[in-house]
């Protein structure tokens, strides 16, 4: 090129500064961000004729500065003009970028010499909107710190977009300069298994696809600690992957999230960055928080455990929240990712004394064992103490308090029980576990329930607390029983018993002795139940104990129906009714009236027991009781079948068993399998109907539920019966009658009397058929069950032909569908 027009090329490109593309490159580990992205798109472009902002805000390492990065080289072409990108340290090891400095790199990359750039700040900035002004640009500002550091940085163009990354929310900017915020969380687990994919290349990670999702929970999905584990696999070993997992595991993770060539990019220098911009208060508070026993959490436990009014600690937590140091779940609680939690309790051991960090850690513990003591005893005042400390019922005025706060609390209340013996506080996991028996009975979440009460147990025999001890024996029992595991529940109501003794505990003793008759009843041990039940029950009543009574006269009732006594069942669990109004149990309520809606059912009053099954189930509901609501939908269906309303039926019966298939509780499923199998019978089903009872069958025998072997023995009779197999059916019928008869059950003896009587009509034996049907019928008569006796009576009738019979029929089912009054069922 001749001198000249090397002269002149050196002018134009003078004149003509080259357009800046200054983003960063960014490598295999951006993922996902589906969400985030679709939003930047459209906000921008809503904001397409004037000037926008938007602070990307995120806790350190959350990909912040991928997501600006990768957003703007993706929408590229939409800034003809450049795209500026300035790191403004606004965390970090070296010194935060000032507005001289920040807007002396910004002029320089879009060509104005360093010479021509004002060295006062505000003459630097008004060139620097001058120089923007006609221009459609990006700037990523990253990393920055304040409002204060970003606000002089920002163009007066139409035509320039603004991404800001801060581990700060920066509000002011939203509130003066009409900023959007867009929070950036850790990585979906999916979104992370390709993060992990990515960096540990697929054929290591389709090899171990089960340490690769260890490898990111461990993570908490924060994509710089994925980053850092999954850069730094071990060598030499089979299974890298889930070796590295291995070393991530349990409470030490950080010290193994970093890189051996670089300290500063470690996951706790990141966290140390944010957390040295706090001011003294707040950063005691954050180490505070370090030490409760839950990733979630109210602020009035913050509170607690820093010792301070709930109004002083509202703004720290605002702080640490404003600094993305925790997040708000919603007003009033908030969250904080593991490895925050793991890295202020580091700090917290190493900052605070040992005495003051066991202080705060039973101020917060006693936080959540006063309310869950509260709740329980408002939910279930039947369910005797541990000690004798009165519960704050105040804390939840109405039952619905308790429930919501229970609903909200539980995973916390239960990983906190568990917790409690390795952070110092061993007497809060059984303090913890002796109220949450109340939510396990509700919910029936049997491993929790066996987990925790089994580490309160043996906190509780450490601590020598007899009575605490004897109250967890009988939870554990109450729980085996739940299970279908009659001995277990025999040998901890045993304990629970003989400690009771030992501490001098009456009302424990009663427990312990009301579940060993519960088990007896189980068992078809009706008379001995029914005499432990009666002596239990005075007992109650002679200490003045309502609420004890109640729950024993209730399972009195039990017993008493299922021995076909109705009128003495009834009026038992009237009172029982009466009485768990009155002491403010709703769930013994609930549970009284499914019996007596059960007893409506025996002596054919179909409306009657209609409304009380469905106002049981309604209420159930309300409580979040999973076996209640089965039990009652599941006797719920059977009346609405008898009605005729095979569709409300079948759809009660499935809702029962779908509720059971997360609640483990055998018995209440073998209750709804029955139902349901009724239901589909009645549609003509009866090979669903048979794979039905025959696991409710293998549950009850597994179980040991008399009640149950016979309800689904008497139930594959009339599988057999319409599948066409009489000689079957037979068999099973007298199984059945020869099971509840040693049970003393003597209405379902009965039953079952008649679907022989049933099989016997279809072998052609009319004479043993009426003979049998006719005993049935004549002590279905004595009992007062009306239904039975009718559904027997029909059966006479077609083995006799004799049609007199046919008003009384009517009359006993006039409650029915036409169709039962008029043939034999199966």
């Amino acid at each position: 090129m001749p001198p000249q027009q090397r002269s002149e090329h050196r002018k134009a490109v003078k004149q003509e500064p080259p357009t800046p593309r200054q983003l960063p490159v960014v490598g295999l580990h951006f993922v996902g961000r589906g969400t985030e992205l679709a939003q930047l798109d459209d906000w921008l472009a809503a904001d397409a004729d004037g000037p926008a902002t938007v602070v990307i805000s995120g806790m350190a390492g959350s990909g912040k500065t991928s997501l600006a990065v990768w957003w703007g080289r993706r929408a590229a072409e939409r800034f003809p003009d450049g795209q500026l990108y300035l790191n403004l340290r606004g965390f970090g090891a070296e010194p935060e970028a000032g507005p001289a400095e920040a807007l002396g790199h910004l002029l320089t990359g879009l060509g104005v010499p360093h010479g021509q750039i004002p060295a006062d700040v505000p003459q630097a900035a008004s060139l620097f909107r001058s120089v923007t002004a006609d221009r459609r640009l990006l700037m990523v500002l990253d990393n920055a710190r304040s409002a204060e550091q970003v606000r002089p940085l920002l163009p007066g163009g139409a035509g320039v977009k603004v991404l800001v990354t801060s581990r700060e929310r920066l509000l002011s900017l939203a509130a003066v300069e009409g900023a959007r915020s867009l929070p950036v969380a850790a990585l979906a687990e999916p979104d992370a298994v390709v993060l992990v994919t990515r960096m540990v290349g697929a054929e290591r990670a389709v090899a171990e696809p089960a340490a690769v999702t260890e490898l990111v929970r461990h993570c908490g999905g924060l994509p710089l600690a994925l980053r850092i584990a999954a850069v730094d696999l071990p060598v030499g070993v089979a299974h890298p992957i889930a070796e590295r997992a291995g070393q991530l595991a349990g409470d030490a993770r950080l010290p193994a999230l970093r890189t051996r060539d670089d300290a500063d990019s470690a996951v706790t220098a990141a966290f140390r960055h944010s957390y040295s911009r706090l001011g003294p208060a707040t950063q005691q508070v954050f180490r505070l928080l370090g030490l409760l026993p839950a990733a979630e959490f109210d602020g009035e436990v913050g509170a607690a455990a820093s010792r301070l009014p709930a109004a002083e600690v509202a703004p720290l937590l605002v702080r640490l929240t404003d600094a993305n140091l925790l997040s708000t779940v919603r007003p009033g609680r908030y969250a904080m990712h593991d490895l925050l939690r793991e890295f202020a309790a580091a700090l917290a051991a190493a900052t605070e004394p040992p005495g003051r960090r066991e202080a705060a850690t039973r101020r917060a513990y006693q936080w959540y064992v006063d309310r869950c003591r509260a709740a329980a005893a408002r939910l279930a005042p039947n369910v005797p103490r541990a000690d004798d400390e009165p519960a704050d019922r105040s804390l939840f005025p109405e039952a619905a308090d308790a429930r919501a706060w229970l609903a909200v609390e539980y995973p916390n209340l239960c990983t906190a029980a568990l917790a409690a013996p390795g952070r110092g506080v061993e007497d809060m996991a059984w303090r913890l576990a002796v109220p949450l028996r109340v939510p396990f009975m509700a919910n029936r979440d049997l491993p929790s329930w066996l987990s925790v009460t089994a580490a309160g147990l043996a906190a509780a025999q450490r601590d020598g607390a007899v009575r605490a001890s004897a109250a967890l024996h009988v939870s554990l029992a109450v729980a085996h029983t739940i299970k279908g595991d009659p001995d277990e529940a025999v040998r901890h109501a045993g304990h629970g018993r003989r400690l009771s003794v030992r501490a001098g505990w009456p009302a424990g003793q009663l427990a312990a002795r009301s579940l060993a008759a519960v088990l007896e009843s189980r068992l078809g041990r009706s008379r001995s139940a029914t005499r432990h039940f009666t002596a239990i029950v005075a007992e109650h009543r002679a200490a003045g104990n309502r609420s004890g009574a109640a729950a024993t006269l209730n399972n009195l009732g039990v017993v008493r129906t299922l021995t076909s006594h109705l009128d003495a069942a009834a009026e038992v669990l009237q009172e029982a009714l009466a009485l768990h109004e009155r002491s403010g149990s709703r769930l013994g309520a609930e549970s009284a009236r499914i019996n007596l809606g059960v007893i409506h059912l025996h002596r054919g009053q179909l409306g009657r027991a209609h409304r009380c099954l469905a106002d049981a189930a309604a209420g159930y509901e309300r409580l979040g009781d999973i076996e209640g609501e089965a039990a009652a939908v599941g006797h719920l269906a059977v009346v609405q079948a008898l009605q005729g309303d095979l569709r409300a039926a079948l759809a009660s019966a499935v809702t029962g068993l779908a509720a059971l298939r997360s609640g483990a509780d055998p018995v209440a499923e073998v209750l709804v399998l029955h139902s349901l199998a009724t239901v589909r019978l009645e549609l003509g089903h009866h090979k669903v109907a048979r794979h039905y009872l025959e696991r409710a069958l293998r549950l009850a025998t597994v179980s040991q539920t008399a009640q149950g072997r016979v309800a689904a023995l008497t139930g594959l009779a009339h599988a057999d019966l319409a599948a066409g197999a009489p000689d079957r059916a037979g068999d099973h019928a007298r199984a059945a009658a020869q099971l509840a008869r040693a049970c003393d059950y003597r209405q379902p003896a009965a039953v079952a009397d008649t679907a022989r009587a049933l099989a016997l009509l279809r072998t052609g034996d009319r004479d043993g058929a009426a003979e049998l049907a006719g005993a049935a019928a004549d002590a279905l008569r004595r009992l007062g069950c009306d239904l039975a006796r009718g559904r027997a009576l029909v059966v006479l009738r077609e083995a006799t032909g004799d049609e007199r019979c046919t008003p009384v029929i009517d009359a006993l089912l006039q409650e029915t569908a036409p169709r039962y009054r008029r043939a034999v069922a199966s």
